[in-house]
């Protein structure tokens, strides 16, 4: 398995010759900069050439992210521009200032290629020097890597094992769990299923020696062994297993692997009724794949509390108004699709979580966004005589009482009832997430006037911390109110001098503020995580992950827990690329579009399972090519009507948008049109075409985030999770995606005449089918 810097793992060559001409020039320092030896010449041995080009050739099968290079202290370059072999297509460019030499002693060119040469052509003014001491190469061989990156891995080239041969389990009383999801995975995958047998040849055996969530798992001719400590460790060695396997063998390998941060969750809204099946494959097919450990499930007022029923009546009639327009959208009202959810339903996803061998961890806002609370109580609420400003940045209204009074003794009669409850329902329950964040009023409430909010505020985490500590379990909070690095909290931030140093710290406003702001935490507690870990926007993520204290993060949905609102912001595509993150210690900033195309690999493998569908496209039917114009042009032919005649199973459309439409983060999609299927039979199909729903623009890269700090942790747009890129460049290096949508026929056995695409009235795009395909079973 190749990924990260390769300069050690490819044959690099290294040639000189001058600007756009094939004569050779010997350097002074004949070196190979890819092996760290300085290749170097003066700009006098190419005379009245324009320029240097240095060929880099490489090996076939490899894709290169990115080139480092450093240079000589000497070194006078002003400008590098990256070519592919041909010379014909740009790949990057890198200037100094005009005219000047560039001063950066490292350079980070992105050629993101997979060609077997590139050349890389240096400009000058003058007769200067030209020093290169190193260059490193970032990449992969995409088609043998694990994901996410395992840490140690060796394999044996060319020896294998079929899964038919080793469907036999045994499992030591630690891994029994594990063992019995490795049966109902192995059958899944493979339709056979394994019997459970005292010298199964997949043996899955307790090691204490291993690190908590790591794993050992090694195949070769006796069968294979899966070694680890605990009951997540177990899982994941097993899920590694079942990846090896997908090609319908099993390699023999030897793998050491452990987790790089100890904490790596994921917090969701508590699914509605309706909803449990979807919450059920998302841990299942996405999160134990993925190496997570923790899902905090925010509770709100859905989750049945019956010494306080009252707060679930007035949380339901509440999100009720909101959506008939009486009162404003009730804030969290997504939560348990905004009904109440029986204790024993919420048990049995508990109970669900931890077969897995993750934490189950209740989120219990407190302090602040306690509008559960305070419609149920609203002598309780912090008010004010005096009007107090609010943010309307968030969309939320003044209509609610957000936050509660901290001098009122009933405030925490009634929420030590509701966090009991909460706690039996979660046992065993290790952590809980008591919220605190986005505070609005404190100290303006006649009880609490003239009081220090700083105080006011410690005096709660205390109560709280108190509480959980005599029960077993430890308080996490999010951290913007303490942080003296979020600007406009300084009522309350002298309160991280006064808070427990056993409080969790989840700091999320790193996407607000562009500093390391985990470093107003760090000092005061134990345990700092990143809060709404939105992968590729936590910029330095090598070196901020690395800081002691620093144990993980978790990722954030914000959305009812059901696939179609959680893909509509990219979140999906969000907990691939942060699991990369969070779980291999080898994370480099510098294969973002490396983990890309992995990740979408990924997506179109565990689309079906967490869909519950089986797409035509990846179960070897027959691929039948509609229409196919060839070399993606924007200039190419918009729209169409094309002739099929013929039954199929699925269509494939490879589209992309002509124009960029804008799209505010947690709105519906732009409708740009719809294909409507003609059948044989007078009936039709459509297929709504929705901008950033299954379709985005030609020049917008797969998962590219927003570039705005404040919403660009949503904005992983025109990623909807049953949509993958297909990327390219255009000759004029210009980097282009289509858009992979595989819609699958309710009525396969009925001939499909044709398909059309219809446009919306005033739609805001246009749009290109560059490829239009149909899968079809043999037979038909």
């Amino acid at each position: 398995m190749i990924i990260g810097k390769i300069n050690d793992k490819i044959n690099a060559e290294v040639t000189v010759t001058g600007f756009n001409n094939d004569t050779v020039i010997p350097p002074l320092e004949n070196g190979n900069p890819t092996k760290n030896e300085t290749l170097k010449l003066y700009w006098t041995q190419v005379h009245s050439m324009a320029g240097i080009d240095i060929h880099l050739k490489l090996e076939k099968g490899f894709w290169i992210n990115n080139l480092v290079l450093h240079l000589g202290d000497d070194c006078e370059v002003y400008k590098i521009k990256a070519f592919n072999s041909t010379r014909e297509m740009p790949l990057c460019e890198y200037s100094g200032e005009t005219g000047k030499k560039i001063s950066e002693k490292s350079v980070v060119l992105p050629v993101e290629c997979d060609d077997e040469s590139i050349i890389l052509s240096m400009e000058a003014t003058d007769a200067n020097n030209v020093t290169i001491v190193g260059i490193d190469i970032f990449g992969a061989r995409l088609e043998d890597v694990l994901f996410p990156q395992v840490e140690d891995f060796c394999e044996i080239p060319g020896k294998f094992l079929l899964p038919e041969d080793v469907a036999t389990i045994y499992a030591d009383e630690p891994a029994k769990q594990a063992g019995a999801i490795l049966s109902e995975k192995y059958f899944e995958q493979t339709g056979i299923m394994p019997s459970v047998v005292q010298n199964g040849k997949i043996r899955l055996l307790y090691n204490e020696s291993i690190e908590k969530n790591g794993y050992h798992l090694t195949v070769n001719d006796e069968g294979v062994i899966i070694s680890a400590s605990d009951l997540r460790g177990f899982v994941y060695g097993c899920e590694v297993l079942l990846k090896l396997m997908r090609n319908g063998r099993i390699p023999f390998v030897s793998i050491k692997d452990k987790p790089h941060k100890s904490f790596r969750g994921v917090h969701v809204y508590l699914p509605a009724m309706e909803d449990i099946p979807f919450f059920k494959r998302y841990v299942k097919y996405i999160l134990s794949p993925l190496g997570y450990n923790a899902v905090i499930i925010e509770l709100a007022g859905a989750f049945e509390f019956k010494t306080h029923p009252e707060i679930n009546r007035c949380f339901e009639e509440s999100v009720e108004k909101g959506l008939s327009g009486q009162c404003p959208p009730f804030p969290h009202g997504g939560v348990g699709g905004g009904k109440t959810i029986p204790q024993e339903t919420v048990r049995e996803l508990v109970r669900y979580v931890q077969s897995f061998g993750m934490e189950a961890i209740p989120e219990v806002q407190s302090l602040s966004h306690v509008e559960y609370l305070t419609v149920a109580y609203p002598e309780l609420a912090e008010t004010s005589s005096e009007p107090v400003p609010l943010t309307k940045k968030d969309g939320r209204s003044d209509f609610y009482l957000h936050d509660y009074c901290p001098s009122n003794p009933k405030t925490y009669e009634i929420m030590f009832d509701l966090l009991s409850e909460v706690l039996t329902v979660f046992e065993p329950c290790r952590y809980v997430h008591m919220g605190h964040d986005e505070l609005q009023r404190i100290g303006t409430c006649p009880l609490c006037k003239g009081k220090s909010p700083a105080e006011l505020y410690a005096s709660d985490i205390w109560k709280y911390r108190d509480f959980l500590s005599e029960r077993g379990a430890r308080m996490m909070i999010w951290a913007d109110m303490v942080s003296r690095a979020s600007r406009n909290k300084d009522h309350t931030a002298p309160a991280i001098e006064m808070i427990p140093k056993d409080v969790i710290l989840l700091d999320f406003i790193w996407y607000v503020y562009p500093s390391e702001t985990e470093d107003a935490l760090l000092p005061y507690v134990q345990d700092v995580m990143v809060g709404n870990f939105y992968s590729s926007h936590y910029e330095r993520a090598e070196e901020r992950l690395a800081k002691s204290g620093m144990i993980g993060g978790e990722v954030s949905m914000w959305t009812k827990t059901k696939e179609e609102t959680i893909a509509a912001e990219g979140k999906l595509y969000d907990l691939f690329y942060s699991a990369q993150m969070l779980w291999s210690k080898s994370f480099s900033s510098l294969l973002r579009y490396t983990y890309d195309k992995l990740i979408q690999k990924e997506i179109s493998y565990v689309r079906q399972s967490v869909q519950d569908k089986k797409y035509p496209s990846l179960n070897g039917y027959k691929e039948s090519v509609i229409e196919d114009k060839g070399e993606f042009s924007p200039k190419n032919e918009t729209g169409g009507i094309f002739t099929v005649n013929k039954k199929l199973s699925s269509l494939v459309f490879e589209h992309t948008a002509q124009q960029t439409v804008f799209r505010q983060p947690w709105t519906p999609f732009d409708k740009l049109g719809k294909y409507v299927i003609k059948y044989v039979d007078g009936s039709e199909e459509e297929v709504p075409v929705t901008y950033t729903g299954n379709i985005s623009c030609w020049c917008r890269r797969f998962g590219e985030p927003f570039k705005g700090r404040y919403y660009r942790h949503n904005g992983y747009i025109g990623a909807m999770w049953y949509t993958s890129g297909i990327e390219g460049r255009l000759k004029d290096g210009r980097c282009y995606t289509l858009y992979r949508y595989e819609w699958i026929n309710p009525k396969p056995d009925v001939t499909v005449l044709s398909v059309e695409y219809v446009s919306s009235e005033n739609a805001k795009s246009e749009i290109i089918i560059n490829k239009l395909s149909s899968f079809s079973k043999e037979d038909f």
